[in-house]
């Protein structure tokens, strides 16, 4: 994964080797039919060569400040090239083998520095940085290739790697600065054909903001992964963090987050997962693992310290579908789906302050079915489902009030059966609790208790 890494920094530092800490300089050696180069520079100690093999191709470099360096290689036949630099300290190396591919580099400000490796045909990367301590590393290596990085603000760091045809990535890094706007962080792999990848960090500042960090990785082909940061700081925005990690083909994730400390990543594997996380508030965390195809996710999260993990199908035979969404508005709510082997769907929604959910269902023998739902709106409520398929299998708890338990467990046999058991649980009330047990198919058993202090206790 960071082969290509390496050879990018190896590559671009290595063609900056030749500068000189003297007066301006400038060099421009050309092979082959209808190339052309244009250097311009301005100021002192600046440094800038151009080498071209093949033929029909363009690099232009234009420098104003000092301190400057630009250093272009290409090879191939119509490459194009164009560095423009406006600042103190700025630096780019770039170098392009192949045909057809485009590059174009603009930095003003001071502390900059890029570098672009593009190898195959038809590539095009674009950087342009307008800020304090910004770099960027481009890598593509095939055809058809985009990359493009944006950088407005101070200290940011952004890295694009991308192997195979057909890719696309963009990353867009700015911010304001001013009372703890700080260092932005985002990387973006990818490795096959046709994969896309955005990452968007905004930033502010005025009392905390910013310290972002993003961080994308796909490999096989066909996937799509959105990550989107937002902070505007007034005492309490920033400290963010987002990972993707899809291997196999055609998945699709995205992760919105507003706010401080808020925490979410994503694992998918096989092939056609979906995931979506919206985080909004304060130390929300949320994790998505799917290990099975046809696999569907959804995580919303308003509030302070919610908690949501969802794992689905994490067994190499495992099938879909499988569905599972999490929505959380409160203080201080947990919720868990685990999913295992086979058709399941849990959906949890609470609405409150302290509440906890689990689901957990367990197919392992594929048969049938088991569908769970947990409904939640009051303060300090819990309720916990678990649930063996084998013929079917529902179960819904509802709870309205304060302090109410619920508790839920259903096994069902390992036959063939098309009649399955049915758990329900509704509380309206204070600090009621209510117990389910049951074994076997075609079961049925309710319990509805209104007012305070009620128990209630099935077992069959």
């Amino acid at each position: 994964m960071k082969k290509l890494f390496v050879l990018t920094l190896v590559l671009v530092m290595g063609l900056s080797s030749f500068a000189f800490a003297a007066d301006n300089e400038a060099s421009a050696v050309q092979t082959g039919d209808g190339n052309a180069a244009h250097i311009t520079q301005e100021g002192d100690s600046q440094y800038a060569e151009i080498i071209q093999t093949g033929d029909e191709n363009l690099a232009v470099v234009t420098q104003a400040g000092g301190g400057n360096e630009a250093v272009v290689a290409q090879g191939g036949d119509s490459q194009e090239a164009f560095v423009t630099q406006d600042a103190d300290d700025s630096s780019a190396r770039s170098i392009q083998a192949g045909e057809d591919n485009l590059l174009v580099v603009t930095q003003i400000g001071e502390g900059h520095s890029s570098g672009i490796v593009q190898s195959g045909e038809s590539n095009v990367a674009i950087v342009d940085q307008d800020g304090d301590g910004e770099a960027a590393v481009v890598g593509q290596v095939g055809d058809n290739n985009e990359a493009y990085v944006e950088q407005d603000g101070l200290s940011d760091e952004a890295h694009i790697q991308q192997r195979g045809s057909g890719n696309l990535a963009d990353i867009s890094q700015t911010g304001f600065g001013f009372l703890f706007r700080g260092f932005n962080d985002a990387d973006i792999w990818q490795e096959g054909d046709d994969n896309s990848a955005f990452i968007r960090q905004f930033d502010t500042g005025l009392l905390f903001s910013g310290f972002n960090t993003a961080a994308i990785s796909q490999v096989g082909r066909g996937n799509w992964a959105d990550i989107s940061q937002t902070s505007l700081g007034l005492l309490g925005r920033g400290f963010n963090s987002a990972d993707i990690d899809q291997e196999g083909d055609e998945h699709e994730a995205s992760v919105t987050q507003q706010g401080l400390g808020n925490e979410s990543f994503v694992v998918q594997r096989v092939a056609m997962n979906l995931a979506e996380i919206l985080q909004m508030g304060l130390g929300n965390t949320s994790g998505v693992y799917q290990y099975s195809g046809y696999a569907l996710a959804s995580v919303v999260q308003d509030g302070n310290l919610n908690s949501a993990t969802v794992t689905q199908g994490d067994h190499p035979d495992a099938s879909g579908p499988m569905n599972a969404w999490v929505s959380q508005d409160g203080n201080s709510n947990l919720a868990t789906v685990i999913q295992n082997r086979g058709f399941s769907a849990a959906w949890i929604t609470q609405t409150g302050r302290g509440n906890e959910a689990f689901q957990v269902q367990d197919n392992e023998t594929g048969y049938g079915h088991a569908w769970g739902e947990i409904e939640q709106d009051g303060s300090g409520n819990y309720a916990f489902q678990s649930q063996t398929a084998g013929g079917g299998l529902d179960a819904y708890v509802y709870q309205s009030g304060r302090d109410n338990r619920s508790y839920q467990t259903q096994t069902n046999s390992y036959q063939a059966g098309v009649v399955p058991s049915i758990a329900t649980t509704t509380q309206i009330g204070d600090a009621n609790e209510g117990y389910i047990v049951q074994t076997g198919q075609n079961a049925l058993a309710t319990i509805a208790q209104t007012g305070n202090n009620n128990l209630a206790t099935i077992n069959q």
